[in-house]
């Protein structure tokens, strides 16, 4: 159940270890792992700010504006809690089984419900074409949390 996670050309940042890094800017280099990056930052951001941001970031460490940065997050930090949870439900997939994922997915938000989201955020063309798409994605993403606190003490 969910959407595949896809994977790209990551941006990144020498100067630190990344836990020692701001969150926003954490968020946002987790998120340039993402091949569609550059469109969420277009479609989020605009393409003057989406060319600014990855300008600086490819100038380096050093020319890192934190302002731009904590802007940039607070426009695309939906995707990646997104990406996460698509990532969480293809861990508890992999290692239960669909059958019993989809069992609490119905428990938590009912058959009907989760496959009408489904087909909601399946479609990443029409999902960076619908104006709800934040709400969408964090809907996902609360589905997720709530499925991992049933599910998650049985990946250890």
């Amino acid at each position: 159940w969910g959407p595949r996670r896809h994977t790209g050309t990551r941006v990144t940042m020498a100067a630190a270890a990344p836990e020692e890094l701001p969150k926003e800017l954490q968020g946002v280099l987790m998120l340039s792992g993402v091949e569609v990056f550059p469109r969420i930052l277009e479609v989020e951001c605009g393409d003057a700010k989406a060319k600014e941001f990855v300008d600086m970031m490819q100038a380096g460490p050093e020319k890192v504006n934190m302002a731009l940065v904590t802007e940039i997050w607070g426009k695309v930090s939906h995707w990646g809690e997104f990406f996460v949870a698509a990532s969480k439900i293809g861990e508890l997939n992999a290692k239960l089984g669909e059958a019993e994922v989809d069992a609490v997915i119905d428990e938590v938000m009912g058959k009907a419900a989760a496959k009408e989201l489904e087909g909601q955020i399946s479609n990443m063309d029409a999902l960076f074409q619908d104006p709800e798409r934040a709400t969408k994605l964090n809907k996902f993403a609360d589905l997720v949390s709530k499925v991992w606190a049933k599910l998650g003490n049985k990946m250890q």
